[in-house]
């Protein structure tokens, strides 16, 4: 008798946490975040995809993405080199974040990119994509600090 109790308010529980007026929180494209790339993967036609070492990587490690000025930005880079975000869209439990950037005014660099964010524990993958060049990023995000 008792496990029975225990398994139906286990099955409230998961009703409640799964209900849609209970999804609103941190991930739903409301508040700023702040991104942490933790693995980051460089592919290319040529060599295929390779591990890029943290060390090397750590200038683009931290993105700050803004909702309300629909900006994403290199958050210890210039504030000036932003990247305009032009679709925000939720698909199941994921956010979905993308935009394209002509790059640097002096080479052929620009591109597209896309933000997928698990609403309900902030993990994400980043995927930047190139002429010949494609970049995938794993990490998590956090509301960003006021």
């Amino acid at each position: 008798m008792m496990n029975i109790q225990i398994i139906a308010a286990l099955a409230a529980l998961v009703s409640v946490v799964g209900s849609p007026a209970f999804a609103k929180g941190p991930f739903d494209g409301g508040n700023p975040l702040l991104c942490t790339v933790a693995q980051l993967h460089e592919c290319s036609p040529h060599r295929g995809c390779q591990l890029v070492p943290v060390e090397t990587a750590d200038d683009i490690r931290h993105l700050s993405f803004d909702f309300k000025a629909k900006t994403v930005r290199l958050a210890d880079w210039d504030p000036g080199l932003t990247s305009s975000i032009g679709r925000v869209d939720t698909v199941d439990d994921s956010l979905i974040v993308q935009g394209i950037d002509a790059g640097d005014s002096e080479a052929v660099d620009g591109g597209g990119w896309t933000l997928s964010l698990n609403r309900s524990y902030g993990t994400m993958a980043l995927t930047v994509s190139g002429r010949d060049v494609a970049f995938v990023g794993m990490g998590s995000c956090i509301t960003a600090p006021k």
